[in-house]
C-alpha cells in the first residue's frame, strides 16, 4: 500500500547515530547506561553506538519491544511517521481532545527511553522520528492507518470482523490520497483549537468511499 507517496517514513542509520551524538553529554550516557548497562573506560561513542545498534537488531529484543507497544505507543508512532516528523506541539494538536499534554509528553519520553523515537533538529525546532534500527519491527505498524481512524459503520461487530476476513473493507491508496490532499489543502491545520485529527475525522465523513 502506498502510503507515503513522497515521504519515506525512516532516516538512514547514520542520522539517528548523528542525532544521538548531538545528545547533550550526560544525556547521551544516561541512555546508553540504560539500554548497555554500565560503560566501560575507555570508550569511543562511535563503538558504543555500534554496540546499541547490534543490540536492537537481535531478534529476541526486536520481539520483545514488539510484545510491549501498548495501544497509546502505536498510535504515536503512527502519528509521527503520518505526520512527517512532527515536533511535540504538531503531536499534541493532532492528539487534542484524546490524550492529555501529560499524558502524551510522558508517552514521548518513554518512546524516547525505549528507543523508538528519537529528536532531529529541523530548521527552528526538534522533530521527532522514528528509530530507522527497528524499522523491521515499525513498519508494519506505520503503514496500518486504521490505528488512528478507526472504522466505522452501523453494522455488527460480527459482520465487520466477517467482512475483514474476506477483505471487504480496505484502506485504498485512493483514500489514503484523499486524507493527505485534505491536509496539505489546511492552511492552519494544527492549530489549537481543534487540531489536526478533528479535521481529518470531520472531512472523512465528506469522503464517498462506504468502506471508510
Amino acid at each position: 500500500m502506498g502510503f507515503w507517496p513522497e515521504h519515506k517514513p525512516f532516516r538512514s542509520v547514520e542520522e539517528w547515530k548523528s542525532a544521538l551524538m548531538t545528545l547533550p553529554e550526560n544525556s547521551f550516557f544516561e541512555l546508553l547506561r540504560s539500554v548497555l548497562g554500565n560503560i566501560k573506560t575507555p570508550f569511543r561513542k562511535q563503538v558504543l553506538l555500534d554496540d546499541l545498534v547490534n543490540l536492537l537488531s537481535r531478534e529476541e529484543i526486536r520481539k520483545t519491544i514488539s510484545v510491549y507497544l501498548n495501544e497509546q505507543d502505536r498510535k504515536v508512532i503512527v502519528a509521527v511517521a503520518l505526520l512527517h516528523e512532527p515536533t511535540s506541539g504538531d503531536l499534541g494538536a493532532f492528539f487534542t481532545g484524546e490524550f492529555s499534554p501529560a499524558e502524551l509528553h510522558a508517552n514521548i519520553i518513554n518512546l524516547e527511553e525505549r528507543l523508538i523515537i528519537y529528536r532531529i533538529k529541523g530548521k527552528e525546532n526538534l522533530h521527532l522520528a522514528l528509530n530507522p534500527v527497528l524499522e523491521e519491527v515499525l513498519a508494519p505498524l506505520v503503514s496500518d492507518i486504521h490505528v488512528l481512524f478507526p472504522y466505522h459503520s452501523d453494522e455488527t461487530d460480527s459482520d465487520v470482523a466477517e467482512a475483514h476476513t474476506k477483505g471487504t473493507f480496505v484502506l485504498e491508496d485512493r483514500i489514503i490520497a484523499a486524507l493527505f490532499a485534505f491536509m496539505q489543502s489546511e492552511e492552519e491545520v494544527f492549530r489549537p483549537e481543534g487540531g489536526i485529527r478533528k479535521k481529518v475525522l470531520d472531512g472523512k465523513k465528506n469522503l464517498s468511499c462506504p468502506g471508510f
